[in-house]
């Protein structure tokens, strides 16, 4: 738990002990995960409402950040270089077909798209899918 008294400290949040809860479970993933698999992994100690304030909380502050899957839900993963005022998300979303897990992986080369002149590029998304390693058996 140190590492999430952490994290919360390091962008100005209250340390709750649903706040906490949240965080472990986000650490212990492989993957992302939906609202859904949050609040049953937290089970009845997080209301729906608290964790979708949480959520928003820690989309706000660079903590996490939402991936919106191929069916058109909405899936959370930890960020490993955001800060409030800094969302960096250039790296690869793969969706596994068969599990249904997302994973972001961030070693895998691109080149920002070529944009017409007076457009901004804020932030770059990429998309796949498939079979993760467990499903495919390679």
């Amino acid at each position: 738990m140190a590492w999430a008294n952490d994290i919360l400290k390091q962008h100005g949040l209250k340390k709750t002990d649903a706040r906490l809860k949240t965080l472990e479970v986000l650490r212990g993933r492989d993957s992302a995960i939906s609202h859904n698999d949050l609040e049953t992994a937290l089970g009845e100690s997080t209301d729906r409402v608290t964790l979708y304030r949480i959520l928003n909380a820690f989309e706000e502050k660079g903590i996490i950040h939402g991936i919106v899957t191929q069916r058109g839900g909405m899936q959370y993963a930890l960020c490993s270089h955001c800060t409030e005022h800094n969302h960096v998300h250039n790296h690869l979303h793969f969706s596994c077909s068969n599990c249904q897990k997302t994973f972001c992986i961030n070693n895998v080369s691109f080149h920002n798209p070529n944009l017409p002149q007076g457009f901004l590029l804020k932030e770059f998304n990429l998309s796949a899918s498939g079979l993760c390693q467990e499903c495919s058996g390679i």
